[in-house]
């Protein structure tokens, strides 16, 4: 007589032998077949309640990744006779149940698109254990399915995973990003850049140096209107709080991003940087922490600041000081603001001079000061003029503060 082929069982026809699905941020397809598929008959286990269900399932299990959120979705397979499948969710401590239905669903789209998908959001590491079958169990052939997730959070998403910076000589840009964060739950709310609950936020940490000087700036990416409030955390160090705002700024750098800078940080302590998009915004961005770290030897200090209005360095230019006539030690800046700290002794003669090489002149202007009082005293203008531009006999005595200034007023 004639022999029946008969057709062996898919592997995962029953929970315990679920096919593992890995999440990826897209969709990487695995092929299943409902071919041969029986009814799951395992004790506790709900029906679905959806999509018809009249046996030939078959199972999947996927983890809950570190994003805390999974989807899986079904779809056709050119040519194939499955074109209108179903899935629900369960959850088990084992495979052998008892099994909680979690949800259920038809289609993607009715009508339109007649496979499935479902997503859950919940506790990291829960497993999920996926059930496909063709809707009223009447046509027979194979599908694919995938299981995604977004990205996980950035490491630095909250305070206590801060990225730790240096504070450089200069300004050396690194990319980061605020896409895929969550907005934190700080006590003291920032002032500045529109934040709101649905504002994406990362923080940085460093320790100011012991001149107390930090300048902090920041460069577009794919996000180029930022906003960044620098705290300081109050001994006992806390990561999770509660900290001092010292600043907010939303524009104060090139173009839409901050800036900000501080000549009186504790020295030692302990400063964190929260950075976001303006409102909702997301995307990369630059940023670096700078300043002088010591104090120079001598019995007074002054204080040189360089700035570039556009925030993209002087190039080639440089203000020169010499001491005594000695050769000149030339400073610069790279991005939209720097400070150097000279060490001066009574008797020395101090001479100023300015290499005007660079381009974009109209951007660049300098003032040198006392350290610490920040008492002016010589102010570039804008332009800076090239040449010797200024020559003092250091006696370390400040000159009284115009009532113009602040310090005078």
């Amino acid at each position: 007589g004639l022999q029946q082929e008969v057709t062996a069982q898919p592997v995962n026809d029953n929970p315990c032998g679920a096919v593992v699905l890995t999440p990826n941020v897209g969709c990487v397809n695995t092929a299943g077949t409902n071919v041969a598929a029986t009814a799951t008959s395992t004790t506790g286990l709900p029906g679905p309640g959806c999509a018809n269900y009249s046996g030939g399932d078959v199972w999947y299990r996927v983890t809950v990744p570190a994003s805390g959120q999974v989807t899986v979705t079904t779809s056709t397979v050119g040519g194939s006779a499955l074109t209108d499948s179903g899935m629900g969710f369960y959850t088990a401590a084992t495979c052998a149940g008892p099994f909680t239905l979690v949800s259920c669903n038809n289609d993607i789209i009715p009508v339109f698109n007649q496979m499935s998908t479902l997503t859950y959001a919940g506790a990291v590491g829960t497993v999920l254990y996926v059930r496909v079958w063709e809707r009223g169990n009447n046509a027979f052939g194979t599908f694919n399915i995938c299981a995604t997730a977004p990205a996980p959070p950035p490491t630095n998403d909250n305070p206590c995973g801060a990225t730790a910076l240096s504070v450089g000589a200069a300004c050396t840009f690194t990319s980061y990003t605020n896409v895929g964060t969550t907005n934190s739950a700080i006590s003291v709310t920032p002032t500045c850049g529109n934040f709101g609950a649905g504002s994406m936020d990362v923080w940085f940490s460093f320790v100011a140096p012991a001149t107390g000087i930090a300048i902090i700036e920041t460069q577009a990416g794919t996000m180029t209107d930022a906003a960044m409030a620098l705290y300081y955390d109050d001994p006992p160090l806390n990561c999770n709080g509660p900290f001092t705002l010292v600043e907010c700024d939303d524009d104060l750098g090139p173009g839409l991003m901050p800036f900000i800078s501080f000549t009186n940080l504790v020295p030692g302590g302990t400063y964190y940087i929260r950075v976001w998009g303006y409102g909702t915004a997301t995307g990369t961005f630059g940023l670096c922490v700078h300043a002088p770290t010591t104090m120079p030897a001598g019995q007074c200090v002054y204080m040189l600041q360089l700035y570039d209005s556009f925030g993209d360095g002087w190039g080639s230019s440089s203000v020169g000081i010499s001491i005594n006539g000695g050769p000149a030690t030339n400073y610069s800046v790279n991005g939209s603001y720097n400070i150097a700290l000279i060490g001066l002794n009574i008797g020395q003669v101090l001479i100023v001079s300015y290499t005007a090489s660079g381009p974009n002149q109209g951007q660049n202007n300098y003032r040198l000061g006392y350290y610490p009082g920040g008492t002016t005293i010589f102010s570039s203008g804008t332009p800076p003029v090239a040449g010797t531009v200024f020559t003092q006999v250091i006696t370390c005595q400040p000159p009284p503060p115009s009532q113009s200034d602040c310090l005078g007023g």
